[in-house]
């Protein structure tokens, strides 16, 4: 990442001189940086967060735990209805709002605006939401609680916002950084709740929904204060330069459209599924769905988080640095290398967690599901590359194309009784397979458009050192721990 003085910062107000153009090789180092801050944050949050789920799920009963873990998916599930396609729309478009200081701020601002706007225009939805889980575990007197979701709800949109504009900008560093800080500050006031406080388990839930809201301020001032840095992304990289007009209708209509992509593919997710799952098949097979699903999610999730808004972001940079042809392969090449670097090693994983019979505590429908969920999503992110060209070059017909045998599917599937005739594996399998259909269009569409092959031969070599490694740990624990362990005993 480039290093900025922070002399050139304090002066940021009397110096609006653009940097200069941003080299391929620079964004490269750049996108590399954001993909290893992010993978270092997301281990720590997961690691933070799954140790706090645990003590609670053994200090709570089975009603705390779930208005606690309730609370938080609302909230979240929320926040998703609220992106509006920004995820993908402000990486998109950040660049055309980085030609002088005026222009970064007011778009800044606007987002940040349209952002709370929408949280506070959310606020009847989660009280509504709120008031209902409450009624359904027999909950009362939690005006105190409907606050704290409240002011949670608030800052984690904000805090959400911010971190966009600054990964946007591939300043993962900075944000992450400081957001390590306030995970950690979050960790210290949830522990010390948790010792404390003896008898009263509404007051530990207030607590730890107070910590996150405690942190998430804390990171909201500390990123809005060092918020300058973004200042110094002013450059020269523009070289069609649009009314501004022109480009807040683009942003607008690649947002909509986003979003309803975004909407599209919840139909086949997790929020969607299992309430239809349950009202379709039953609970105990909606439950079977929903295990084996957060297994695939854990692996996924992996990937997902740490890719984050690099992927559009990179693409976005390079439109309008260099748009030679070359250039594009090699962006496209070190995209994918590095989604494949991070997928293959997980199918090792989940290979070796088969082979040594893990996964034999559950129902044989849930391991099947788990395999064709988990293989349908890995090659998903192996093939999405595919899909950010297309998004960012604004190919909306081209992506309408591609989305269409995936919409008749799935009206097909919604609208008829044919699920309940085809059972559950069935419905998966056709679910994810249409899925697969839609994001094969879009590498055939793409390697016709824009020349773009995948580079294979990297993805057999990081097979290769990943299979080899893989009997390398398998013949270890066959061999060699079982002459250790009399050692150690």
């Amino acid at each position: 990442m480039t290093y900025v003085p922070r002399s050139a910062i304090l002066n940021l107000n009397h110096n609006t001189s653009k940097r200069p153009k941003m080299t391929p090789l620079e964004l490269y180092r750049r996108f590399s940086t954001g993909l290893h801050y992010n993978a270092m944050l997301y281990v720590m949050y997961k690691i933070v967060a799954t140790g706090i789920t645990l003590i609670l799920y053994n200090r709570f009963d089975c009603k705390t735990f779930s208005l606690y873990g309730n609370i938080n998916s609302i909230i979240f599930l929320i926040l998703l209805w609220l992106d509006f396609g920004l995820q993908k729309t402000v990486p998109r478009f950040c660049i055309d709002y980085t030609t002088d200081k005026k222009s970064l701020h007011a778009f800044m601002q606007r987002l940040l605006q349209f952002k709370i706007a929408l949280l506070i225009a959310a606020i009847p939805i989660y009280t509504w939401l709120f008031n209902n889980l409450m009624t359904n575990l027999e909950i009362f007197n939690t005006n105190n609680l409907l606050y704290i979701g409240i002011l949670l709800l608030l800052t984690e949109g904000v805090t959400s916002i911010i971190r966009l504009m600054y990964h946007a900008y591939f300043l993962h560093r900075t944000f992450n950084t400081l957001n390590a800080y306030t995970i950690a500050i979050e960790l210290i006031i949830s522990i010390i709740s948790i010792l404390t406080i003896k008898k009263n388990n509404i007051g530990i839930v207030m607590m730890l929904l107070s910590s996150k809201i405690i942190a998430n301020t804390i990171l909201i001032i500390l990123a809005w204060k060092s918020s300058s840095i973004i200042y110094t992304q002013i450059n020269s990289n523009n070289e069609i330069s649009s009314p501004k007009e022109i480009v807040d209708r683009s942003f607008i209509k690649h947002a909509a459209i986003m979003y309803f992509n975004n909407s599209a593919k919840s139909l086949s997710e997790r929020n969607f599924l299992f309430p239809l799952f349950t009202v379709t098949f039953g609970i105990s097979t909606a439950n079977m769905f929903k295990v084996a699903l957060d297994g695939a999610l854990l692996f996924y999730r992996m990937v997902v988080k740490t890719i984050g808004t690099t992927d559009t972001a990179l693409f976005a940079h390079l439109l309008h640095i260099n748009k030679k042809n070359e250039t594009w392969q090699i962006a496209f090449k070190k995209l994918c290398t590095k989604i494949a670097a991070l997928v293959i090693p997980l199918i090792a994983i989940i290979y070796l967690l088969y082979q040594y019979e893990l996964f034999n505590n559950y129902d044989p429908i849930v391991f099947q599901l788990f395999l064709i969920i988990i293989i349908s999503l890995l090659i998903e992110i192996i093939l999405s590359p595919y899909e950010r060209i297309l998004e960012v070059n604004k190919n909306y017909r081209l992506l309408a194309c591609a989305y269409t045998p995936y919409l008749l599917i799935m009206g097909m599937l919604l609208l008829t009784n044919i699920m309940t005739s085809i059972g559950i594996l069935d419905t998966i399998l056709i679910i994810h397979g249409v899925r697969l259909v839609s994001a094969l269009i879009m590498v055939c569409i793409t390697r016709i458009y824009y020349q773009l092959h995948y580079p294979i031969y990297s993805l057999l070599y990081i097979t290769g050192l990943t299979w080899a490694g893989t009997i390398l740990i398998m013949y270890s624990i066959d061999n060699i721990i079982p002459l250790l362990l009399p050692l150690l005993a």
